[in-house]
């Protein structure tokens, strides 16, 4: 197994009312995108891909003198996380077998959570897996939708979900692995 992992970071931070990307919010004054980084950086991967955006030039200039193994890839324009990921593709090495993708402002994201995804995805030889959690009040996250055999089939998003997806307490933490 040959992982590649994609880390999403161009986005513009506009909730957090910032004029810089939201990676480089700092947390105990340390950039949210390191805390990211120096967690991967426990796998054992192929490469590092580190998507931008958003003033993206700052986030290199941060990143790559504690990381300069790092390739970044560029979203232009940010249309979700799919064109993200889609972005990113030709940097994934050709013998990647898997590509893990997650979120450049998760910091709190433990390297036992990552691995047990992975082990997971490994054993059930699945194509797609997704790192979920269980909340008591989900409210802002998007909804896992499962079918009658527990399948994930769907996300919804709390914008798009109707009242009794509402009432899902399982969430997508924006961690995968194909």
């Amino acid at each position: 197994m040959e992982i590649a992992v994609v880390i999403l970071a161009a986005g513009l931070g506009k909730r957090m009312n910032q004029d810089f990307p939201k990676v480089l919010t700092k947390l105990a004054g340390k950039e949210l995108i390191k805390y990211v980084l120096e967690t991967v950086s426990g796998i054992e991967y192929s490469e590092v891909i580190l998507v931008i955006g958003f003033k993206g030039e700052s986030v290199k200039a941060v990143v790559l003198p504690g990381f300069p193994k790092v390739k970044f890839a560029v979203q232009p324009e940010q249309l979700g996380t799919g064109h993200a990921v889609k972005c990113a593709r030709d940097l994934i090495p050709e013998t990647a077998t898997d590509i893990l993708v997650l979120c450049g402002d998760t910091p709190l994201i433990t390297l036992e959570s990552l691995n047990k995804l992975i082990q997971v995805h490994k054993t059930t030889s699945a194509r797609a897996s997704i790192l979920t959690a269980e909340l008591p009040d989900p409210t802002g996250y998007g909804r896992i939708i499962r079918d009658s055999r527990d399948n994930v089939i769907g996300i919804v998003e709390q914008a798009d979900a109707d009242q009794e997806q509402k009432k899902i307490t399982e969430i997508n933490s924006g961690v995968y692995i194909f």
